[in-house]
């Protein structure tokens, strides 16, 4: 029967001006399909109510950092469900639109029920039994012929095999901004491996060990500390060393991922633990749903199929005829050297006026939508 929905609530947290209209059709759009359920929506004028706000900066081993935006929504997640006894939390990113009630995480009696993000391997440095590893997704009701198929190979076939719906195999790479925590537990554990995972990839300790460890470096580094880990790494003759000759590493590089590295590293570390974690979408084709972005059918941040989405007996549907549930841009808006509203208007001009109006009449977004 799932949780009683006076003990569910939805949390969507957004920051500065460039957020406030597209985070209203997030508000709007959930509250359509959710009048039952409490929504928080908490931006600058409010976060200061949270207890945690009075820690968003903080120090480790005497540098500074803070809270980043991103991971900000699941410390308020977490204090809800402490102060307020609920037991479970939707947390939604301000660039998403809710097109259905959201039955799978309502219901779902797991502690956790992830959403997809695009088919990558991206790799997250983490401390597991004192030595430096790079963990990466677990892999989703793979096909036993597919197991030892590398991600490169995966990649060429999953486009295509999307479409043509015999996609066998998935990756496990979960979005941050579509997730829902039926555990205060568990919620508490990503919070805190935030905090690790946090420290790792900023204190200069780590960052060695990384470059040493396990061939990896961060892309923040500074030109001074890329030469400081270069020299130790020449020093101890390690087979990880730049080449003194050029001034990039001759290692791998992995991408800062603030909370979305928090939630994979526990989802790949209990993906096989019964009753731990449901994969909403996942493998898409299996579960005819989607509340991602593999709506798009794509390995890269491409929206070339969203002219075909259609609507259908008033619900959402995707080009290869399964029901989105919740959509999310995922676009990097703020930071996409196109701009934000740039960005935003080519992706909403990809849809048909069938489509955009769907949003506008049946999700109550009324911010550029209407046609």
């Amino acid at each position: 029967m799932g949780t009683p929905v006076d003990k569910i609530c939805c949390v969507i947290y957004h920051t500065g001006e460039m957020y406030k209209k597209i985070a209203s059709n997030a508000v709007n759009s959930f509250k359509k399909h959710h009048r039952d359920i409490q929504l928080y929506e908490v931006t600058d004028d409010n976060i200061g109510d949270y207890h945690f706000s009075k820690n968003i900066n903080f120090s480790i081993d005497g540098i500074e950092t803070e809270i980043d935006i991103g991971a900000r929504k699941f410390f308020i997640a977490y204090e809800l469900m402490k102060v307020h006894d609920y037991k479970k939390v939707i947390c939604l990113g301000a660039d998403t639109i809710t097109t259905a009630r959201l039955t799978e995480f309502i219901e779902t009696p797991a502690g956790i029920a992830v959403t997809s993000d695009y088919p990558d391997a991206n790799a997250f440095p983490w401390e597991h039994n004192g030595k430096m590893v790079l963990m990466q997704p677990a892999g989703v009701n793979k096909d036993p012929n597919f197991v030892k198929t590398p991600v490169s190979e995966f990649h060429k076939i999953y486009e295509e095999s999307y479409k043509n719906n015999t996609l066998v195999a998935d990756i496990g790479y979960v979005n941050a901004d579509v997730v829902c925590f039926n555990s205060q537990e568990i919620l508490e554990e990503v919070c805190k491996i935030w905090y690790k995972y946090r420290a790792i990839t900023l204190h200069p300790k780590y960052k060695f060990r990384m470059a040493h460890e396990i061939n990896a470096y961060d892309l923040d580094l500074s030109q001074s500390e890329i030469n400081l880990i270069r020299s130790k790494l020449s020093e101890i003759n390690s087979p990880n060393a730049w080449d003194p000759t050029k001034q990039t590493v001759m290692v791998s590089r992995y991408h800062y991922l603030s909370e979305q590295a928090a939630l994979n590293i526990f989802v790949a570390s209990r993906a096989h633990e019964p009753g731990a974690i449901q994969f909403v979408d996942l493998p898409v084709l299996k579960k005819g749903v989607c509340y991602n972005v593999r709506s798009k059918g794509t390995v890269k941040h491409s929206n070339k199929n969203l002219k075909d989405f259609y609507v259908k007996d008033g619900h959402l549907f995707n080009h290869t005829h399964n029901q989105i549930k919740v959509w999310h841009y995922c676009a990097s808006l703020s930071s996409n050297p196109q701009g934000f509203n740039t960005v935003l208007q080519k992706i909403n001009e990809s849809f048909s006026d069938e489509v955009r109006q769907y949003f506008a009449d049946n999700c109550d977004c009324e911010n550029y939508f209407n046609v």
